[in-house]
């Protein structure tokens, strides 16, 4: 989706801002290589479809009370690169990016109904994951995670030892 979401929107800004659009189009889909981390934290897996199905589970346990930290997403990472923009401006074009992205990501976890499923800032993660579930791994070990029409969930979650 985020694919999609950065070509068009690169094709559209493409006129105003030139050779620019490139950062700030790889920047909606980049943005999202802290999933990855994530991913191999909990797991110690680095398979693609892995990735696929452990992100599919997590979306659907949200009402878990599931909370996420996705380093890019957060305010200290958008002041790192607003300092670095200082210096190199083409990091403006990579927050516009960031932040083009962070606005649908949260969209849609509005639309979930858990818009507080991913936390802010580093600090915010810090105070909130005391009482939050913050990782699958987690979630499972509750007994409580559901994995109703996830394609291989049960195969992945036995590769993953969870």
């Amino acid at each position: 989706m985020h694919i999609a979401q950065s070509v068009c929107s690169g094709i559209l800004l493409c006129p105003w801002i030139g050779q620019n659009a490139v950062p700030f189009g790889l920047a909606i889909v980049l943005i999202d290589v802290d999933h990855l981390l994530e991913y191999y934290l909990d797991t110690k897996n680095l398979n693609p479809r892995g990735f696929f199905v452990y992100h599919a589970i997590v979306v659907k346990n949200l009402d878990k009370g599931y909370l996420g930290l996705n380093i890019f997403h957060t305010i200290e990472c958008y002041i790192l690169l607003l300092i670095l923009a200082g210096w190199f401006p083409i990091f403006y074009y990579v927050v516009f990016g960031f932040f083009t992205h962070h606005v649908l990501d949260q969209i849609f976890l509005i639309r979930l109904k858990h818009p507080f499923a991913r936390a802010l800032s580093v600090v915010e993660y810090c105070v909130r994951r005391k009482k939050h579930p913050v990782s699958l791994r987690e979630i499972v070990k509750s007994g409580e995670v559901n994995i109703e029409g996830i394609l291989d969930a049960d195969r992945w979650l036995s590769k993953w030892k969870m």
